[in-house]
C-alpha cells in the first residue's frame, strides 16, 4: 500500500539506549592513554543467514568516533569557541528469504559541544540534537555539492540503490581512488565518498537476525540524542567533559502498527578539554555501545533486579513485540525517577526507558491536514482461509473449496485528526474443484463483497443480536466516525476479542481485533491528496476467478487464482473525483489431481503495489513502466474528472488497453477493473 512519509517528532530525553546484535565499536579511551583500534566492520558478508519465506531478517549497526580534521573538533581561541565533536553513524536493513535487501536506512548524528578559552561550555545543554536526516536542508551541504543535492537526498539515493541487491553486491560497489562511486546510477545521486557507508550497510547485514519481522513490514531507523548532565566545565583541578548520550534503534512495524522486531542500543560519547580551552581527548578515540560493554557498563550492582543494561534492554525489546508504539509509549512511568512501574515490565526492566520511547515515537507520522481538506487512507490485506467454513479438500461426497479472504478499509480524516468517514468491506474469493482436481467454478465468476451480498451472506440467524454482517460492520463504521485513530486503537476488548463498550455491543458482536487493526492501518496510510471536507468516501472492489486458473493433472497442481482489485476514492458534490487509491491482489491456491489442497496454511499474498518491481510488468510494458507506476498515473488521470468521464475513455476491444491520448503516455495496461470499482459508486 502507499505509505505516508513519517514526519519527525523530536523529543529531548536522556539515558538508556538500544540493544544491538553483534555491534562492533571501540572502547572509550581517556585522554593520555593509548586508544584501542576499532576493528574495521566486516565488509565481507557472512552469507549464512537463513530467512524463512515470508519473513524478514533485520540488522542494525551503530558506530561512534572522535571527529577531527578541518570541520571536526578544535581548540578554543580568542577568535572562536572550541568544538568537541563526536560522530555517530547508524545503519539498518531488512533482508528477505532470497538474501536480497528489502529496505535500507542510514543516518548520522554529529554530537557537537562548544567551549571557550577558559574551558566553560557555551552550548545550551538543553538544546535538541537532530540527525542529518532530521536536519534536512539545515545541514547546508547543498551549496558545496557538485550535484546540488543535500546530505539526506544523497543518502536516500544510496539507500534506494542498495534495495534489491544482496549484501555481496553492496560490498562490491566500485569506487574510484577518492572513494566516490563509479556506477553511473549512483554518481547521479551521490557524490560523497562511499567506503564508510558501504562498511556500515554490510555490517548491518552481518548483524541481521530473524526475530519476527514479516514481508510487508516497514523498517524504521531513529535516534534520540541529548547532552548529558554529566557534562561539566573545566577547572584548575579537572578537565571539562562534553558528553552526549545517543540512543538509536532499528525496528519494524506491521501494517496494523504493531512492532514485529526491534533492536536498540546506546553510546555515550565523552570528549575532554582543559581550562585553557584545549582538547585533551586523543584523536582516533572511539566509543563502545552499552550493549557491547555488557558487564563493563557496570549497572548490575546498582540495579534493584540485579540486571545489566543490555539485559534490561533485551527485556524491554521483548516487551515491545506485538504492541503498538502508542501502547509502549503509554506505559506507566514514575514521574520522579523516570523508571517504569508497569507490572509486566518491571520484572526485567527497571531503568529509565524514556529514550527508547522517544526513538519509537519518531516512527509515528504527524498527519498535517490543512483546514477544510481531508486525508484519505486505504488498506488491503489477504489471508488463506483454512477455518472450519473455509478451504477444504474434495471428497466423494462434495467438492473441495479454495478460499482466500481479502479485507479492505478506507478512512477520511480532517484537520482536527478526527475520522470523518470509515468504510470496511471483505471479499471471500471462493473456487470449487472436484475430487479429480477439475475446476467446478466457472472462470470469470464474480466474487461479490460481503457488503454487496447483504442478507445473502446469511449471518443473521447465527447472530446473537439478529444482525447481518453488513449491519454489524456499518455499526462499527459509525462508531469510528468522530474518533481519533488512537481512540480506535484503544477500543477495549474482552478475552474473546469482542467489544466491552456498551455502545458497540449493541451493534456488533463479532470479534473486533482484525477490524481495529485494519482501520488503524488505513489511518496510518492516510495522505492529503485533494479530498475536501464535504466530499463523499467510497470503498469498492472488483473480484473474479482469473483465466490463469487451471485444473490439476498428473503433471501439475491445479490453480485457483482470483484477481481482486479494490480502491478508496472521494467524490465532490459536483461528481468529480478528488482523491483515489487503487490496488490489486492475485490470490493463488493450489490443489492436486486427488482433490487435495497443496497450498500451505498461513499463506498470504502481497498486493501489486507492494510487489513493486517484483510484479515484473516492466519488461513486457510498451512504455517500460511497472504496474504500480501505471496505476499511479491512472489515479492522477482520474483526479478532477467524473466517474462517467473516466468510464467513457476509449479502450481497444481486443486488448482491453486504453487508447486515450492523455492516458497512454503513462498507462497502457488493462484498466477495466479500475473502472468497475469506480462505477460502483453509482449504486
Amino acid at each position: 500500500m502507499k505509505k505516508l512519509t513519517a514526519t519527525v517528532l523530536t523529543l529531548l530525553m536522556c539515558v538508556g539506549l538500544l540493544t544491538g546484535c553483534g555491534i562492533t565499536v571501540v572502547q572509550y579511551t581517556p585522554a593520555g592513554s593509548t586508544p584501542d583500534v576499532e576493528p574495521t566492520p566486516e565488509t565481507t558478508p557472512s552469507g549464512d543467514l537463513e530467512v524463512p519465506e515470508g519473513e524478514l531478517a533485520m540488522g542494525f549497526y551503530m558506530t561512534a568516533a572522535y571527529a577531527s580534521g578541518h570541520s571536526g573538533s578544535s581548540n578554543a581561541s580568542a577568535d572562536a569557541d572550541g568544538l568537541a565533536q563526536a560522530n555517530v553513524d547508524i545503519y539498518a536493513v531488512t533482508i528477505n528469504s532470497e538474501g536480497v535487501i528489502v529496505d535500507c536506512k542510514i543516518d548520522a548524528i554529529q554530537c557537537k559541544t562548544n567551549f571557550n578559552t577558559s574551558g566553560a561550555i557555551t552550548t545550551d545543554l538543553t538544546s535538541e540534537i537532530l540527525s542529518k536526516m532530521e536536519l534536512d536542508d539545515d545541514y547546508a551541504m547543498r551549496g558545496a555539492s557538485s550535484i546540488s543535492a543535500e546530505w539526506d537526498e544523497q543518502v536516500r539515493a544510496l539507500e534506494e540503490y542498495c534495495i534489491g541487491k544482496t549484501p555481496d553486491e553492496v560490498a562490491g560497489i566500485a569506487v574510484d581512488d577518492s572513494g566516490v562511486a563509479t556506477d553511473a546510477d549512483l554518481v547521479a545521486g551521490i557524490t560523497m565518498p562511499l567506503a564508510n557507508f558501504i562498511d556500515g550497510v554490510v555490517a548491518a547485514c552481518n548483524n541481521a537476525r530473524v526475530n519476527g519481522a514479516k514481508e510487508g513490514d516497514t523498517l524504521y531507523l531513529q535516534q534520540s540524542s541529548s547532552y548529558s548532565d554529566s557534562s561539566a566545565d573545566a577547572s584548575a583541578e579537572a578537565d571539562g567533559l562534553a558528553q552526549v548520550d545517543v540512543t538509536a534503534g532499528a525496528y519494524t512495524l506491521a501494517a496494523d502498527g504493531t512492532i514485529t522486531d526491534i533492536d536498540l542500543d546506546c553510546v555515550q560519547t565523552k570528549i575532554n578539554f582543559n581550562a585553557s580551552g584545549e582538547l585533551t581527548t586523543e584523536e582516533g578515540t572511539t566509543w563502545t555501545t552499552k550493549t557491547d560493554l555488557d558487564d563493563d557498563y557496570n549497572m548490575r550492582p546498582a540495579s534493584p533486579i540485579g540486571a545489566e543494561w543490555d539485559e534490561q534492554t533485551a527485556y524491554f525489546e521483548e516487551y515491545c513485540i506485538g504492541k503498538t508504539v502508542a501502547q509502549v509509549a503509554g506505559i506507566s512511568i514514575d514521574a520522579e525517577t523516570n523508571h517504569p512501574t508497569e507490572a509486566d515490565l518491571i520484572t526485567g526492566c527497571t531503568m529509565n526507558v524514556n529514550s527508547f520511547i522517544a526513538v519509537l515515537e519518531k516512527s509515528q507520522s504527524t498527519l498535517e491536514v490543512p483546514e477544510g481538506e481531508l486525508a484519505m487512507g486505504f488498506y488491503m490485506t489477504t489471508s488463506y482461509d483454512t477455518s472450519y467454513s473455509g478451504s477444504h479438500a474434495a471428497s466423494a461426497d462434495g467438492n473441495g473449496l479454495a478460499q482466500a479472504n481479502i479485507d479492505i478499509y478506507a478512512v477520511t480524516i480532517n484537520s482536527e485528526g478526527v475520522i470523518v468517514d470509515c468504510k470496511i468491506d471483505a471479499i471471500q474469493a471462493k473456487t470449487e474443484f472436484d475430487a479429480s482436481g477439475a475446476l467446478v467454478t466457472e472462470v470469470g465468476a464474480n466474487n461479490p463483497s460481503k457488503m454487496e451480498l447483504g442478507d445473502d451472506y446469511a449471518m443473521r440467524a447465527a447472530s446473537g443480536i439478529g444482525a447481518e454482517w453488513d449491519e454489524q460492520v456499518i455499526a462499527l463504521q459509525n462508531y469510528c466516525i468522530g474518533k481519533t485513530p488512537a481512540e480506535i486503537q484503544g477500543i477495549a476488548l474482552d478475552d474473546a476479542g469482542k467489544a466491552t463498550d456498551a455502545d458497540l455491543i449493541a451493534g456488533i458482536t463479532m470479534p473486533l481485533g482484525d477490524f481495529i487493526a485494519g482501520v488503524v492501518a488505513a489511518c496510518n496510510n492516510a495522505r492529503v491528496n485533494g479530498a475536501k471536507e464535504g466530499d463523499t468516501l467510497y470503498l469498492h472492489s472488483d473480484s473474479y476467478l482469473s483465466d490463469s486458473s487451471a485444473a490439476a493433472s498428473a503433471d501439475a497442481d491445479g490453480l485457483a487464482q482470483n484477481d481482486t482489485t479494490a480502491g478508496a476514492y472521494t467524490i465532490a458534490a459536483d461528481g468529480t473525483i478528488t482523491d483515489i487509491d487503487l490496488d490489486c491482489v492475485q490470490t493463488k491456491i493450489n490443489f492436486n489431481a486427488s482433490g487435495e489442497l497443496t497450498t500451505e496454511e498461513g499463506t498470504t499474498w502481497t498486493t501489486k503495489t507492494d510487489l513493486d518491481d517484483g510484479y515484473n510488468m516492466r519488461p513486457a510494458s510498451p512504455i517500460g513502466a511497472e504496474w504500480d507506476e501505471q496505476t499511479a498515473y491512472f489515479e492522477e488521470y482520474c483526479i478532477g474528472k467524473t466517474v462517467a468521464q473516466v468510464a467513457g475513455i476509449s479502450i481497444d476491444a481486443e486488448t482491453n488497453h486504453p487508447t486515450e491520448a492523455d492516458l497512454i503516455t503513462g498507462c497502457t495496461m488493462n484498466v477495466n477493473s479500475f473502472i468497475a470499482v469506480l462505477e460502483k459508486s453509482a449504486a
